[in-house]
């Protein structure tokens, strides 16, 4: 594919690889049929990597924890759009962070791809001593800072399971009559209903919702083309749930072209998801006038 359509229609990958190295596959990059998986794909977002990650034709960007076999997320980009797509500082343990520069992609503004690791509920993290719960309030203060300054994609393991509690404010566009106290400019989120076949939640539903919600997100799982059921995504022997998400917001969400939960492999518990956008959607020089597009009507019109 040349470098134009790779610019234009960008694919991304979200998987919590649950470690580069088993016992049983040993070092998994190393593996051919796990690295079909996400060879296709320009932009990788991989979760509990572990250790530092390196592969041959993609630039890796790395956040992983000093002293611990554990957690760790990495952000692979393939070289021949890397020079339009660089790492953006982030001190979050288990975050990494990369901004697709509007210039190259000929954007409005820049986007910002958020990998993110939340660690399960009641766990903490030896060398920072932070909790999911902090983490998520941690991601929810950076977004709201990172968020000015361009279009803000979030994708990982959350850890989070919601449900189908409604993920923005709810009647937001009720008029003078509402009793929702939000500021006088601030503007309604039209935001399609979100199906989930996962009803269970657990305690890191507040700060994950909270975050969305202070931040104008939403999750694409559940109320996209490709994924309109919000398939599950951890598949484990004692119960499966959807704590995988890609999320964005409203604005963002007409560059999305579609979004899937893959296969089951035998790699991981948590299954690859998918998300590809259409980036000429933003580009002023692709689209045409709308007197331009259509034939002219009869005359007798």
């Amino acid at each position: 594919m040349a470098v134009y359509d790779v610019k234009r229609n960008i694919r991304v990958m979200c998987w919590n690889i649950q470690s580069s190295n088993s016992v049983c596959h040993g070092n998994k990059f190393e593996d051919l049929d796990f690295c079909k998986i996400f060879e296709p794909y320009p932009i990788v977002c991989l979760q509990e990597i572990r250790q530092s990650v390196k592969y041959p034709g993609y630039k890796s960007f790395n956040n992983t924890r000093n002293k611990e076999n554990d957690g760790g997320v990495c952000i692979l980009v393939r070289h021949e759009i890397s020079n339009g797509i660089k790492q953006h500082p982030c001190k979050i343990s288990d975050v990494v962070v990369c901004r697709l520069k509007s210039t190259y992609f000929n954007l409005e503004t820049d986007i910002f791809i958020l990998n993110a690791y939340v660690k399960p509920a009641n766990t903490s993290n030896i060398s920072s001593g932070k909790t999911g719960r902090e983490q998520l309030q941690e991601l929810d203060s950076f977004i709201n800072e990172l968020s000015p300054k361009g279009t803000i994609l979030l994708c990982g393991d959350f850890n989070s399971r919601i449900g189908r509690e409604i993920d923005y404010i709810l009647n937001d566009n009720s008029g003078a009559d509402s009793f929702i106290p939000i500021p006088d400019d601030y503007v309604p989120q039209d935001v399609p209903p979100r199906n989930s076949k996962d009803l269970s939640t657990n305690s890191h539903k507040k700060p994950f919702l909270d975050m969305l919600i202070n931040n104008r997100l939403h999750v694409l799982n559940g109320r996209t083309l490709g994924d309109f059921q919000g398939e599950l995504t951890c598949i484990k022997p004692n119960g499966s749930s959807l704590i995988d998400y890609f999320i964005t917001s409203s604005e963002h969400s007409k560059l999305i072209s579609h979004m899937k939960i893959k296969e089951f492999t035998m790699f991981s518990d948590h299954k690859p998801l998918e998300l590809s956008m259409n980036l000429s959607v933003a580009d002023p020089k692709v689209i045409k006038p709308l007197h331009t597009s259509f034939d002219k009507a009869p005359p007798h019109y």
